[in-house]
């Protein structure tokens, strides 16, 4: 089974007259999929036609078109966007010869084949040499942008000019293990933070890879949690560092005026010295005639 409900499946871009050229996609639900308002479109925002009718579970439904939709003699695309305008799926097409199409195979890829509308596709054609082959893209180039282990979150960024369909998007760690993105849209030019259950996230270095619902490799962010705990926790002083700025703060207490002039100024550590001296030198003027006329009585 498929990851996406509703899908590209084969297109027809240069068909034998006076056939029209036509584009099939298939529901791997359970379930009737209403397409109505759903809509295709080529390599142009402008050039698109939109579709409707329900499509049975796990049934083809081929589009034909009354002109010239697709481009036969150069590459194009052929893009799927939902009733909502969010890119769906998305295939490039390149020139072929005469009565082929190209079809999705087994293993997600792409190749021209014998027609097949509203039927299971057939194999590749091993035969048919071309130009340029063509090859699956990417739905969009999403990219994760930025991680929070400690949340367990992961920032996905879409920078393309349409919203896209989250649905089976999944991010793959270093150690193979998968996991679904929470974020069920991204709008255009967005971001969205995708969060996942606890212990995911490796607290260590680790690799995250962005995987589209065909498990292609779309984005890799590589992370180190130490440096990333080192930009969000403050500086902590140490022993020395204090020392350091004890020693600083106490040189505040003398200001030099001159090479042989030093003034001591009334809050500094040596005029404390001082006074507590000069009370110890009063205290004993004052108790000695004391203690030499206790001296004197008892002789």
């Amino acid at each position: 089974m498929w990851l996406l409900a509703i899908f590209l499946t084969e297109f027809s871009p240069n068909p034998v007259s006076p056939q029209m050229e036509w584009v099939e996609i298939y529901n791997d639900s359970l379930e009737s999929a209403d397409i109505s308002g759903y809509s295709i479109h080529d390599s142009t925002a402008s050039n698109r036609q939109i579709l409707s009718g329900i499509i049975a579970p796990q049934s083809y439904f081929t589009f034909s078109f009354d002109h010239n939709f697709l481009n036969n003699t150069s590459a194009d695309i052929v893009r799927l966007f939902d009733k909502n305008n969010i890119l769906v799926d998305s295939q490039s097409s390149k020139t072929l010869p005469d009565g082929l199409s190209f079809s999705r195979q087994t293993d997600g890829t792409w190749c021209p084949t014998d027609i097949s509308p509203n039927l299971p596709n057939n194999l590749c054609k091993e035969t048919v040499s071309l130009s340029n082959t063509p090859t699956p893209i990417p739905y969009i180039s999403l990219k994760i942008t930025n991680i929070d282990p400690d949340k367990e979150q992961v920032e996905i960024t879409n920078p393309n000019d349409f919203s896209v369909n989250l649905f089976d998007w999944r991010v793959r760690d270093n150690s193979g293990s998968i996991r679904k993105l929470s974020c069920t849209v991204v709008e255009k030019n967005h971001n969205c933070l995708s969060s996942f259950t606890s212990g995911y996230l490796n607290n260590d270095v680790d690799k995250l890879t962005l995987l589209d619902p065909l498990k292609r490799e779309i984005s890799i962010y590589s992370y180190d949690y130490k440096k990333l705990i080192s930009t969000k926790t403050p500086t902590k002083i140490i022993a020395k560092d204090l020392i350091k700025i004890i020693e600083k703060q106490k040189t505040t207490y003398i200001s030099s005026h001159s090479s042989s002039a030093v003034k001591i100024n009334q809050t500094s550590p040596i005029h404390n010295y001082l006074s507590i001296i000069l009370m110890l030198v009063g205290s004993v003027f004052i108790l000695s005639p004391l203690i030499f006329h206790g001296k004197n009585n008892k002789k």
